[in-house]
């Protein structure tokens, strides 16, 4: 079986559009403009992004504050999570990073407690300081390699869904390819064969392995070859990081 897509064709073109608007994106400015264009899809209150560099570990103590680009967080929060170096034991961020796939939660008390993905509970200092501002719910998500980039949204309204989930795996690598190119510090991928090149491009229009292999009439262990091929290549860490980075370095067009 293969996995279908809860997106809706209005929601890809969404996504596509914002993709390539990041193409051009050369300032914070930029990036945050960007970042406005997700209240088309999800609904939300504030938006924040952060980027570590380095990370020999997440709970070490030497490891450097969060470089942070707050879209519209309160800024009275945020100082007050970096100067008490909360990221340093935050188990929900060390979650989303080990796990790289969206995590939601919802603040259960103002003691700290705070849900994931609908089922695991934990406590959290972040979690009390969180509850002091009305933050009590949002979704974050990550990209990780040799740098962790984290992106967050959170709203009293905001959905808890397989489609908030799949929105934010497709973008966030998007917002990160963004950042690390404002920063200088994109890495220049390896060039692709004509063949990863076709892959590539479908998964760009959202296709699966399933359906690529309907297309290009070849087995689907033959697609996640060429797809596994291709994220190495260009050091990524998912398909849509291998989308943005192959749209960013002009491997793959719109």
């Amino acid at each position: 079986m293969h996995n279908k897509r809860v997106i809706s064709r209005r929601d890809l073109i969404a996504l596509l559009t914002m993709s390539h608007s990041s193409l051009s994106c050369h300032h914070v400015e930029d990036f945050k403009n960007m970042a406005d264009e997700m209240h088309n899809l999800v609904e939300y209150d504030y938006g924040l992004f952060a980027h570590i560099d380095h990370p020999p570990s997440l709970s070490n103590p030497n490891l450097n504050p969060p470089e942070i680009l707050n879209i519209s967080y309160p800024k009275e929060l945020v100082d007050c999570y970096v100067s008490e170096r909360l990221y340093t034991h935050d188990d929900a961020i060390s979650d989303v990073v080990s796990t790289q796939k969206p995590i939601c939660w919802r603040s259960l008390n103002s003691s700290g407690d705070i849900q994931l993905n609908g089922s695991r509970q934990i406590n959290t200092e972040a979690a009390k300081l969180t509850a002091n501002f009305d933050v009590n719910a949002g979704w974050m998500h990550a990209v990780a390699d040799r740098q962790i980039d984290l992106f967050f949204m959170v709203g009293s309204k905001i959905s808890y869904s397989d489609r908030v989930s799949e929105i934010l795996e497709y973008i966030t690598p998007f917002f990160s390819n963004v950042y690390r190119k404002i920063n200088g510090q994109e890495l220049k991928p390896k060039v692709l064969t004509k063949r990863e090149v076709e892959v590539l491009n479908w998964i760009k229009d959202g296709k699966g392995s399933w359906e690529i292999s309907i297309i290009l009439n070849c087995s689907k262990r033959t697609i996640d070859f060429h797809s596994e091929n291709i994220i190495k290549k260009l050091n990524a860490k998912s398909r849509a990081q291998a989308v943005a980075i192959g749209l960013q370095n002009g491997c793959i067009h719109f």
